[in-house]
Parts: C-alpha cells; sequence; structure tokens
C-alpha cells in the first residue's frame, strides 16, 4: 500500500498543486510557534519536554487516526496516508517558485526575482546582485528538494501510515520556531530541537547525498561531501548542499551580501559559480532523484511480495 499511496499523492501534486503556502502549512507554524511561545523559558530540559510533546502528541494522533481507519477497512487507511503526503509533500509547490525565480532572472528582473525568492524562503535579497540570487535560489531548491520530498518520502517508508511524514514534518517546524526567536542564540531552549533534527535527518541526508552522486558528478559529490560538509552549521544541510554543489559541479555557499552588510558562508561544491544558465540542471536532477526514490520504494515492494 505504500508505493500505491506515494503514487497517488505524486500524481495529485501534479494535477491538483496546493497553493504556495496551504492552511496545512500555516496550522503546523502556528502549532509550533504557539508551543515555543509556552514553554520557552530558556532552558534546555523544558525544550526537550515542548519537542517530546508537540512531536509526540501530533505523531500519536496521526498514528492513532491510522489505526482505527486501518481496523474498519484497510482503504480508509490508504486513502488516508496518500492525502496526509499529498497535503505535506511540497513538491509541485517548489518547483512553480523555482521556476518563476528561473524565468525573472533570464528577463533580467532581478526585482521580481529577489522577490520570489523572499516569498520562497523569507529572505531579504532586495538589491541581491543576478548571481547572488541564482547561487540562493539553487541552494534553496536543494534543501526544499530534500526536505520537502526526499526526507519526507524516506520516514513514510520507514514508520507506518503518515506516521513518519507527520513526525519529521512538525521536528523540522519546531526546530524554525525555535531558531526564529529573537533571543534563540542566548537561549538553550531550541538545543534539544536541533540535535532531535540532526538525528532524524542523519539518514535522509546521506541518502539524498548518495543520490545526487548517482546521478551527477559521483567522485566530485563525494569529495565535496566528505571535505566541506562539517563547515556548514547545520551538519545535515551541509551534507545535501556539498553533494549537490559536487554532483552538478557548481559551487554554492560562499558569503551574501545584504545591503552593506557581508554574512560570510563557506563554499560547497566545486567547478563555476551557480547562475541562471545552469538553473534547468539543478530542476532535472531534483526529478532523477524523486524517480530513484520510486523505483527504489518499488523494488522493495516487490521484493516483500516475493519474500511472502
Amino acid at each position: 500500500m505504500t508505493l500505491f499511496a506515494l503514487i497517488l499523492a505524486l500524481l495529485l501534486e501534479q494535477l491538483r498543486p496546493l497553493q504556495q503556502r496551504s492552511s496545512v502549512d500555516d496550522w503546523l507554524c502556528r502549532l509550533c510557534a504557539r508551543a515555543v511561545e509556552m514553554y520557552d523559558d530558556h532552558s534546555f530540559a523544558n525544550g526537550r519536554v515542548a519537542w517530546l510533546l508537540v512531536i509526540g502528541a501530533g505523531s500519536g494522533a496521526v498514528w492513532l487516526i491510522h489505526f482505527l481507519l486501518d481496523a474498519v477497512h484497510p482503504l480508509l487507511a490508504f486513502v488516508f496516508s496518500a492525502a496526509v503526503l499529498y497535503l505535506l509533500l511540497g513538491f509541485r509547490r517548489d518547483e512553480v517558485m523555482f521556476t518563476d525565480i528561473q524565468r525573472a532572472l533570464a528577463d533580467d528582473d532581478a526585482d521580481a526575482a529577489a522577490q520570489r525568492l523572499h516569498d520562497w524562503d523569507g529572505g531579504k535579497h532586495a538589491g541581491a546582485p543576478v548571481g547572488q540570487l541564482a547561487r540562493v535560489t539553487v541552494e534553496h531548491a536543494l534543501l526544499r528538494a530534500h526536505r520537502g520530498i526526499y526526507g519526507v518520502l524516506f520516514w513514510f517508508v520507514i514508520l507506518p501510515g503518515p506516521v513518519g511524514v507527520v513526525m519529521y514534518r512538525l521536528a523540522r517546524q519546531f526546530g524554525h520556531a525555535c531558531a526564529a526567536r529573537p533571543d534563540a542564540a542566548e537561549s538553550a531552549f531550541g538545543g534539544f530541537a536541533a540535535r532531535a533534527w540532526e538525528v532524524l535527518d542523519a539518514v535522509p541526508a546521506r541518502l539524498t547525498a548518495v543520490a545526487f552522486a548517482v546521478i551527477g558528478h559521483f567522485e566530485d559529490a563525494v569529495l565535496c561531501w566528505r571535505t566541506q560538509a562539517a563547515l556548514w552549521p547545520e551538519r545535515s544541510a551541509g551534507i545535501v548542499l556539498a553533494a549537490g554543489g559536487g554532483a552538478l559541479g557548481l559551487r554554492l555557499g560562499m558569503p551574501l551580501r545584504s545591503g552593506d552588510t557581508v554574512i560570510d558562508r563557506p563554499e560547497l561544491g566545486l567547478g563555476a559559480a551557480a547562475d541562471v544558465d545552469q538553473m534547468p540542471r539543478v530542476a532535472r536532477m531534483i526529478w532523477r532523484v524523486l524517480v530513484v526514490y520510486v523505483l527504489v520504494v518499488a523494488l522493495l515492494t516487490i521484493a516483500g511480495w516475493v519474500g511472502q
């Protein structure tokens, strides 16, 4: 049933894509922000309690619904799994945003590209040079593909029904809510959420890096992964970006200029600097990795049938 729920959700995403920020995304955002606001006392212990309450309650509720529906009829549980996956996948929405930015950059409309990129990642990009806009767009596309597609699919396969999907998305949103607090740098509250996210994303990030390497330049991807990933503040993101840059033969990371401020960042990947001409290659690699994931799930499903 997992394979068919996955295929159905992907088909629905292509035929009936949700708006860029769906009501489900807004609800998850509000839930996590509210929990952080209620429990944040700057202590690591309270951060652990809040994380366990939010992620545990959300995942447990989804498991209970799936269990009850399965007890009534397996088809109901199948529909529920496909619906949750459809609502929480971000593939088609991100594809549209990436294409809009690419077109704006190709038309030399940096202002429109900066606005669309802001709508997508929430960052401040007004006045940024075209090369920087293209580079940040590529980085965000790779991370969104991992966190919104590949990581979600991994946990969808590993845990029963849509439990893994909800757990993974809630964990990411809760960590983001902790980091968004004005005093996050001085607070230990988000420490447990950050550690938990690294644990949950450790295997999916490495599988994504392997998939990038297989689809792109294998040796360069592995080299960048081994030598550059640890330089990035968030380890799992560093693995995805370093391997993605190496696989594509593009340089990512590097300092960002925002007005009179320069944000220092390490260089990831190798080769030419990412620009608008390279963006179609990024989209193709994301699609190919998705096909690989679906094929692997299909092979595992067939192997399970044969084993029975």
